[in-house]
C-alpha cells in the first residue's frame, strides 16, 4: 500500500515574473554584499553583460548610499580619501581589494574603477542593490562613515543601526536622481540571506526587517524586490544548504537562488542562447589529462570549434567567451 502525503513538507517561494527582462542585450550593474558578488560571478560566467561595484563588497545600507552619491557626482578620489595603517593605504569607502602599499597605485585603481562604472551606468539597463545590514560604523578619529574597517582596532569605531525614517528619504532621493539621469534604468533590490550575528539574533532580525520595509517603500517608486532572503530561509530552510559556519549559504544554495532569479527574469527569447552557453561551458570545463596526445589535441580543437560556432551563430553578442583561450575558461571581465 502506498501513501501519498497531503503536502510536500516544504514551502515554495512562487516564481513571479519581474517587471524587467534579463537578456544578453541588456547590461546590469550590481552593488552590495558578498552574496551580490556570488550572483554577479554567475551572471558573468553565463556571459551576461555585468559590472560589479567600483567600491567592492559593501554590507551597510547607509555606506552604500554614500557610494551611490559619489557615483552620481563628478568628484574623484584624492590622497585625503586614504588612511595609512603603518603598512597599507586604505579607503574607508572601499573593500580591502583596493588597498595597497603605494598611495598612487591605490588611488589610480579607485579612480579607474569609478570612471569605468560611471561610463557603464550611462547605458546600463538594470541596477541591483543587495543590502546586508543597517549596522553602520563611524571612524572616531576622522568622523568618517565606513564601508570597511580594514581590521583596524575596534576601539577606533562607533556603530549604530540606521533607522527606517532616515533610510526611506535617503534612498527615495537616490532613486529619483537615478530615474531622472538614466530613464532606461530599472532598479532591483535584494536582501542578503546571510545573517549578521555580531550583535545577536534579535539585532539581526530587526536589521533585516528594516531592510525589508525599506524595499517595500521603494517598490512604490518602481523598484522590484527579488526574494533571495525568503528562498533560503523559507524554501530551502535546512542547514545542509549552509556552510560550516551555519551562516553563509553553500554554493548549491546560491546556485538554486540564482536559478530562481533566472526563472523570474530571463526573457523567453534568450533561453536558446543560454542553453548553448551551458553546453559550451561544459566542454570548456572538461580538463584534458594529457593535452599533448592526439586525443587531447582533438579535444582542444573541439573546444575552439564550439566557441567559434557559438560566436558565428550569435554575431550580435561579440563578447561571448571573448577571454577564453584554448586551455581554460575565464568568466570575468564582460
Amino acid at each position: 500500500m502506498s501513501i501519498t502525503p497531503a503536502h510536500s513538507f516544504r514551502t515554495v517561494v512562487p516564481r513571479e515574473r519581474s517587471p524587467f527582462h534579463l537578456s544578453y542585450s541588456t547590461k546590469g550593474f550590481l552593488m552590495g554584499s558578498c552574496f551580490s558578488t556570488a550572483i554577479g560571478n554567475r551572471l558573468s560566467r553565463d556571459q551576461f553583460q555585468i559590472l560589479s561595484s567600483p567600491f567592492g563588497i559593501v554590507y551597510d545600507v547607509t555606506a552604500m548610499a554614500d557610494q551611490l552619491d559619489i557615483l552620481l557626482s563628478e568628484r574623484m578620489f584624492t590622497p585625503d580619501d586614504l588612511i595609512h595603517d603603518g603598512e597599507l593605504y586604505h579607503s574607508f569607502l572601499h573593500h580591502g581589494s583596493f588597498s595597497g602599499s603605494h598611495s598612487r597605485d591605490v588611488l589610480a585603481r579607485m579612480n579607474t574603477a569609478l570612471e569605468h562604472a560611471r561610463h557603464f551606468l550611462q547605458t546600463a539597463d538594470w541596477l541591483n542593490l543587495t543590502w546586508a545590514t543597517t549596522r553602520s560604523f563611524t571612524h572616531l578619529p576622522s568622523g568618517r562613515r565606513t564601508a570597511n574597517n580594514h581590521q583596524l582596532p575596534g576601539t577606533a569605531f562607533a556603530s549604530t543601526y540606521t533607522p527606517l525614517d532616515d533610510l526611506i528619504p535617503r534612498y527615495g532621493d537616490l532613486l529619483h536622481t537615478l530615474r531622472q539621469r538614466y530613464p532606461q534604468l530599472r532598479v532591483t533590490l535584494t536582501i542578503s540571506p546571510v545573517r549578521y550575528l555580531q550583535d545577536g539574533f534579535v539585532a539581526n532580525t530587526r536589521s533585516k526587517a528594516t531592510l525589508h520595509l525599506l524595499a517595500a517603500a521603494l517598490e512604490n517608486q518602481g523598484a522590484w524586490t527579488f526574494p533571495s532572503y525568503e528562498i533560503l530561509h523559507d524554501e530551502l530552510r535546512d542547514y545542509r544548504f549552509y556552510e560550516p559556519d551555519l551562516i553563509h549559504p553553500t554554493a548549491l544554495a546560491t546556485d538554486l537562488i540564482y536559478a530562481h532569479f533566472l526563472d523570474n527574469t530571463l526573457g523567453e527569447e534568450d533561453h536558446t542562447l543560454y542553453d548553448r552557453i551551458q553546453k559550451v561551458r561544459q566542454i570548456l570545463n572538461h580538463r584534458v589529462r594529457y593535452p599533448d596526445t592526439p586525443t587531447g589535441i582533438r579535444f582542444q580543437q573541439k573546444r575552439q570549434e564550439a566557441v567559434q560556432s557559438l560566436r558565428q551563430d550569435f554575431p550580435q553578442y561579440p563578447w561571448l567567451f571573448h577571454d577564453v583561450t584554448g586551455e581554460d575558461e575565464q568568466s570575468s571581465g564582460h
